[in-house]
């Protein structure tokens, strides 16, 4: 198969059923009417502005089922292409998203077999990782492990804070001409954190422009915060770039300004507007978890080199020679090390570890190595869920050497935010 094939046979059971990638604009318009119909307004809206304007966007990874017999759209989904900066190594990284099947064509299998496509094609196009914000469970029978905090909010009320005496800080809406200084700074404060989702001038074009995203950025271009009000007792902050007390401060008060309701602040835990919020006696609620999928297990840890190279430079580690076997149980895998540098990362298919062999310096299921190798649980932690855990004593070291916990910001905005017009 070749990447964005159209011709699928074999597949859908019913001869009326074609699975295929978009072609052109009314292939588009289909899609997001049926997203519209069988989800809501906001969601068909964000298909179309997805599809027409997010920047790398290739319609050969938007893929829908077609009952040929009705012409409708009866299943879709489609690949946002993002880049994840992990350790300093940037991976090609994609989001499974608008998965929706028409209620009287599911039990059929179309969501499976556009999923599997959609995975077919990710290492045919480069991609070291995929995610998806998704319904519970479902997607671990795809392989998707939950791996990172996301939808981390700090619930404030308004009332809490105290008022600053200084003069207070302006903010305006932000324009598409805004889009190098969004870029810079957030650039600068993403980079405080281990793994993170990239975003430079033409996201934030896509942001402000296309999909009407409610940035405020201040009149020196030296803060920026993400909010929504959906009534007058509420706002929603999606995303601030406060990286000292005093800039998260600025941000408190012009958010008090706006409410006397409850501020809902989302971000990283340990960011300075979370910490802030603390201080003023908010409530943390439950953090929830992306999933995520490694889509080649060698060639991440091959494109991961320098990583674990200075990883092992700053360890007791340093100058390790030998090999790593790590056996997910199903298959298992080879690190070569010279010298402390990686000079071999491959396969080596099924390994026995029943009573007697040796399976290997780290046995271990697949998705608690995503946790561990994404750098979100260590082994110890891990070892609690998965008491199928076995590591070689001689080998715990360079295990924990190549594998610490990272501080995460996996936040990547694509959904449309403007207004609605009624023949959508």
């Amino acid at each position: 198969m070749t990447p964005g094939e159209d011709a699928v046979t074999g597949i859908i059971t019913e001869d009326s059923l074609v699975l295929r990638s978009a072609r052109n604009d009314h292939d588009i318009d289909r899609c997001a009417e049926f997203n519209t119909r069988c989800n809501n307004a906001y969601e068909g809206a964000t298909y179309a502005c997805l599809q027409k304007h997010f920047p790398g966007v290739d319609w050969k990874q938007t893929l829908f089922v077609e009952d040929t017999s009705a012409n409708a759209v009866v299943a879709t989904t489609c690949l946002i292409p993002w880049e994840i900066s992990f350790g300093g190594v940037t991976l090609k990284a994609a989001q499974l998203e608008m998965v929706l099947a028409h209620p009287e064509y599911r039990k059929r299998g179309l969501v499976r077999q556009l999923i599997n496509r959609f995975m077919d094609e990710l290492p045919l196009y480069g991609f070291d990782v995929s995610f998806i914000w998704g319904i519970p469970f479902y997607y671990r029978q795809y392989g998707y492990t939950y791996c990172h905090y996301g939808n981390m909010s700090e619930v404030l009320p308004a009332l809490n804070i105290p008022d600053d005496n200084n003069e207070p800080a302006t903010f305006r809406r932000a324009v598409a001409d805004d889009a190098p200084a969004l870029a810079r700074l957030y650039d600068a404060y993403a980079r405080r954190y281990q793994l993170h989702v990239k975003r430079g001038e033409t996201q934030w074009r896509y942001q402000i422009n296309d999909a009407k995203h409610p940035v405020w950025i201040t009149g020196d271009a030296d803060n920026y915060v993400t909010y929504w009000l959906p009534n007058a007792d509420t706002i929603r902050v999606y995303e601030c770039c406060a990286d000292n007390f005093a800039a998260a401060s600025a941000v408190l008060q012009h958010l008090k300004r706006q409410t006397n309701g409850m501020i809902y602040i989302n971000g990283p835990s340990c960011s300075p507007l979370a910490k802030l919020a603390r201080d003023y006696s908010s409530k943390s609620a439950l953090p929830e978890q992306w999933l995520l999928k490694i889509t080649d297990i060698p060639m991440f840890f091959t494109k991961l080199a320098p990583v674990f190279e200075q990883r092992l430079r700053g360890s007791d580690c340093a100058g390790y020679n030998g090999d790593l076997i790590i056996n997910l149980y199903k298959q298992a895998f080879r690190l070569a090390f010279n010298n402390g540098a990686l000079t071999a990362a491959e396969g080596l298919g099924f390994k026995d570890y029943s009573m007697g062999a040796d399976g290997g310096d780290l046995c271990i299921p697949a998705d608690a190595f995503t946790r561990l190798a994404l750098g979100f649980r260590t082994l110890d932690t891990l070892t609690d869920a998965w008491p199928d855990i076995v590591v070689k004593t001689s080998k715990r070291y360079i295990v924990e050497a190549l594998f610490p916990v990272v501080s995460a910001h996996v936040h990547a905005p694509y959904h449309y935010m403007g207004p609605i017009e009624k023949n959508n």
